[in-house]
């Protein structure tokens, strides 16, 4: 919920909301980083960021999310591809590859991560080929 240029305000799964700034934003992939603004007694639980060049095609993976309106969803499937490229995607520009999963991926699953089965993240769901649904 936004509060002010710059700030807003982040409600977590327990009902506690703290202040958070925008740290930076990223149009081109619509995503941004914010930094919750919370006293030194809070905590907060973390995850390990993997390595995602030594991903494999066949990996096994999870994709986590608040799709649909739901929330705290979580889908499994497979790395189909490591490099896929925007222009394989009609997407314009060439900055970024993209992995590519057939876990399913629907709209609200943006942001959320894309987990390896050793619970590092290698990945930010952030697009669905809408003409993947078979």
């Amino acid at each position: 919920r936004r509060r002010k240029e710059g700030s807003l305000t982040v409600t977590l799964q327990d009902g506690r909301s703290f202040p958070a700034k925008v740290v930076n934003t990223d149009p081109l992939s619509d995503l941004a980083i914010v930094k919750l603004e919370c006293g030194k007694e809070e905590s907060f639980p973390t995850v390990k960021l993997g390595d995602s060049r030594k991903i494999r095609i066949g990996e096994w993976v999870v994709a986590l999310g608040s799709p649909l309106l739901l929330k705290n969803t979580v889908t499994c499937g497979i790395i189909s591809c490591i490099e896929r490229k925007r222009s394989e995607l009609g997407i314009p520009g060439s900055r970024t590859d993209y992995i590519q999963t057939d876990a399913a991926i629907n709209v609200g699953n943006s942001g959320g991560p894309l987990v390896n089965l050793r619970g590092e993240v290698i990945g930010i769901n952030s697009i669905k080929a809408l003409s993947a649904d078979g």
